[in-house]
């Protein structure tokens, strides 16, 4: 910061020019209540308007594109049908870990038979068929485990014990 000094006015109506070039992400174009990461960023004066501006970052474009593949198991846990599969599991044990019976804690619907185990058994490759596959949303293959107990199970974050 230059303390004391000040700019010219040559520099000043530089300064000037360059912001009147530059145009502000319009706050009309943004969800009702929502703030996104851009929200009165700048964007490039040859991009006519902010959509296009931010369909240039979406989908083909985008460097890290890579054809839409998200992982199934991570669409899957996205779902609504295994939000409600999580919920009922805790409201069965009562938000309580089965195994130290601790209440009050982050708690976590942990599957006795692995969640990845059934993917590969009922050959599941889209959303659509893991919504026909009951053996995935029975809460009988679930169970409350705050945690700590979590972390100890055979097949925890796939550290690769259970084969």
């Amino acid at each position: 910061m230059r303390k004391g000094s000040f700019h010219i006015p040559a520099t000043k109506e530089k300064i000037s020019e360059t912001k009147k070039r530059q145009h502000i992400i319009p706050k009309s174009s943004f969800k009702e209540g929502y703030t996104p990461w851009n929200r009165g960023k700048r964007y490039p004066l040859g991009a006519k308007n902010f959509e296009a501006f931010n369909r240039s970052y979406k989908e083909e474009k985008h460097w890290n594109w890579k054809g839409g593949i998200t992982k199934v198991d991570k669409s899957i846990r996205r779902m609504g049908e295994y939000l409600r599969w999580r919920s009922d599991v805790f409201q069965r044990d009562n938000w309580t870990c089965q195994t130290c019976r601790i209440t009050g804690v982050y708690v976590t619907a942990h599957h006795k038979k692995s969640f990845s185990k059934i993917i590969k058994e009922n050959n599941i490759k889209s959303r659509e068929n893991a919504r026909s596959c009951k053996e995935l949303w029975d809460i009988e293959n679930g169970v409350t485990l705050c945690e700590e107990c979590h972390s100890l199970t055979d097949n925890y974050r796939y550290l690769g014990k259970e084969k």
